[in-house]
């Protein structure tokens, strides 16, 4: 049996009042698409044009909503174009932006839960926070920034945020998740609707299928332990950073363990923390001969294409007196030729390993919201659909049928419009974040860098001029493709010369 739905008019009043704020108040952003406000400098970073793009999305800093994915993508922008230090400080705000709102979300468990039912018009009326693993990459962003803009003494302090970052992301991820399966039995009781078709229909347009990583990857990156332990190896000066770089590399091992760089990786951090014997153990293990101290190493940190971006899911569907809507984003690929990188250092090469696909990623974190984002859009359709409702009913019993069917109309047309999914995302983020490492005596070689396509072949190779390996010091090769073009940066160092 049907439910029937009533609303006092001071209720209806006052939730019609709030609507209109909502859409009035809020500008282009509530019914605006993200993708379409940033075709322009994404067009110019995807071209290489970085000064553009970072002009391009500079021009919305002061976004009402969208203030921290526009220092995102500028900053991102800023990076790839090698502008570090305006990169820097970008990402500062970003950083302290989101910061804030993590100490919010831990500072008062209840606020996680409040978000489930505060969205009245549609996703996009609150402020744009980040995705959980969007944060965490920001800070990895820093990290690199403060090493490749050679301000060296600073790596240390944004490596530790790295660390502050993921600690706090994980207990609000998991807060989430709680808060998610609390609240799904509920809303299947409360909707004025069958809330199980709803669901059912978003799992089938959720179809990721094979694509999902472990939970674990949303919010604790290997690619980001992975940079975090080298950047620490790079700089050190005691053995405590060793030893914390240690801990970084079992966690990466966990995963790769059967990559050589990363067993080489394991074992020379052994020794360097305090255990030769575990470290010769370890060398013994893998079948590989240790370092010599007067080695030196290059390592490629190599991000091909461009993460997924969002498409809306509507649906439309009738009502006791009109209709309604219910919207979703759905992450989608975004085509990129290239699946990997070798890197050539005068007679050797190692080919990068994906430590994170950003994409299954994404799917990860969307597939694990789902429930939570099927109870905001139950309790917004509930509202909208008593609205309606109550207003038609107030109108009939003051024999106004005329005025009631207009407002049936108009109500429905309301609710259909103003359902819009959230596409934002911040789409300057690679597909895949990659990395290799190379060991090798003191001296002067070629460098080049050769990109890979799907099949295996070679796209193309790059000539990146020569580089100086110098005993027991660690250079980084940091490189970008978009589309096919490369864009890197080999940071000077003091032996250079």
């Amino acid at each position: 049996m049907k439910r029937t739905l009533s609303i006092p008019k001071r209720r209806l009043l006052a939730a019609l009042t709030l609507l209109l704020t909502l859409s009035g108040g809020t500008g282009c952003t509530v019914f605006g698409d993200y993708n379409v406000a940033t075709e322009e400098p994404r067009r110019a970073f995807l071209s290489g044009n970085f000064d553009a793009a970072v002009k391009g999305y500079s021009e919305e800093l002061d976004a009402v909503n969208d203030s921290l994915l526009y220092r995102l993508e500028a900053a991102m922008a800023a990076h790839v174009g090698k502008s570090y230090r305006e990169s820097f400080q970008l990402f500062d705000v970003a950083y302290k932006r989101v910061v804030e709102y993590q100490d919010r979300a831990l500072m008062d468990a209840a606020n996680i839960a409040q978000q489930v039912g505060r969205i009245v018009v549609n996703e996009k009326t609150v402020p744009y926070t980040g995705e959980i693993f969007e944060q965490v990459l920001l800070q990895a962003y820093q990290a690199k920034n403060v090493y490749l803009s050679g301000e060296r003494d600073g790596v240390i302090t944004e490596a530790l945020r790295c660390y502050d970052i993921i600690k706090k992301a994980r207990r609000i991820y998991e807060e989430e998740l709680r808060v998610t399966q609390e609240r799904a039995e509920q809303e299947q009781q409360d909707a004025p609707f069958d809330a199980e078709d709803v669901r059912a229909k978003m799992r089938k347009a959720y179809a990721y299928q094979d694509k999902l990583k472990d939970p674990e990857d949303v919010y604790d990156l290997r690619y980001v332990r992975f940079l975090v332990a080298w950047l620490r190896d790079a700089v050190a000066d005691r053995q405590a950073d060793y030893n914390s770089a240690l801990i970084d590399m079992k966690f990466v091992a966990d995963r790769f363990g059967e990559v050589d760089f990363v067993r080489r990786d394991l074992a020379r951090l052994t020794g360097l923390s305090g255990d030769p014997e575990g470290a010769q153990q370890l060398y013994q293990q893998y079948g590989l001969k240790p370092v010599p101290r007067d080695w030196g190493s290059v390592a490629l940190f190599f991000e091909a294409g461009t993460a997924p971006k969002k498409r809306q899911f509507k649906m439309i569907f009738p009502t006791a007196t009109g209709a309604a809507a219910f919207a979703m984003p759905i992450y989608e690929p975004t085509p990129n030729p290239v699946a990997g990188a070798v890197l050539h250092v005068g007679n050797q090469q190692a080919e990068t390993l994906v430590m994170t696909d950003l994409e299954q990623v994404a799917y990860r974190y969307h597939n694990d919201r789902l429930p939570l984002m099927i109870a905001r859009q139950i309790i917004r359709l509930a509202l909208k659909i008593a609205v309606q409702e109550g207003g038609r009913a107030a109108l009939q019993n003051n024999a106004d049928g005329w005025a009631a069917l207009a407002w049936t109309v108009s109500a429905s047309v309301w609710n259909v419009v103003s359902e819009q999914a959230d596409l934002r995302c911040w789409r300057t983020l690679p597909h895949t974040l990659q990395a290799t490492r190379l060991y090798l005596p003191a001296g002067d070689y070629p460098l080049k860098v050769s990109l890979i396509g799907a099949g295996g072949g070679t796209l193309g190779t790059h000539e990146l001029g020569t580089i100086r390996i110098a005993p027991g010091r660690h250079r980084m090769i940091n490189a970008r493709s978009l589309g096919r073009a490369l864009h890197s940066d080999v940071p000077q160092e003091d032996y250079d010369g």
